[in-house]
């Protein structure tokens, strides 16, 4: 698959957001068209992934990075900080029930560092060069969705 600027939609060294035992279930859904206030890039789309992870779950950087906070829109969207890429990309999260130590705007993580636990739902975005792609097929790619 490939996202609107015809490049690969993958993300080199991606790893799943969640470290999870191989046999737990976990539920997600393609919900990167549905509506949703307050939408995103002026529209009525959620523009993320919603993950349901049993609370506590620990959270890892899904890509190697350094870490920014979400602007105020974003914050409403449910996006609460961002791993920026050294390659265009952006991996939004939010928002964690707790964060690890020395997780915070400018620092740097590395693929599968925790970041904190989950709360009830974790909103999982990306994008490439200031446009969002469905994160859903990179996610389904690596652990499926299983019935909760």
């Amino acid at each position: 698959a490939a996202g609107a600027d015809g490049a690969p939609a993958v993300i080199d060294g991606f790893v799943f957001p969640l470290a999870l035992p191989v046999e737990a279930d976990l539920a997600y859904s393609d919900g990167f068209s549905e509506p949703g206030a307050p939408g995103c890039h002026g529209q009525a789309w959620r523009c993320a992934t919603a993950i349901e992870p049993p609370v506590g779950t620990p959270v890892v950087a899904a890509a190697p990075g350094l870490l920014e906070a979400a602007a105020p829109a974003e914050a409403e969207a449910g996006i609460t900080f961002w791993i920026r890429t050294g390659t265009g990309e952006r991996i939004g999260y939010g928002p964690l029930a707790a964060y690890a130590d020395g997780v915070g705007p400018g620092a740097t993580v590395a693929a599968g560092q925790a970041l904190g636990a989950a709360g009830p739902r974790l909103t999982f975005a990306w994008e490439r060069d200031g446009a969002r792609l469905n994160p859903h097929p990179l996610l389904m790619a690596t652990r499926p969705s299983t019935p909760a």
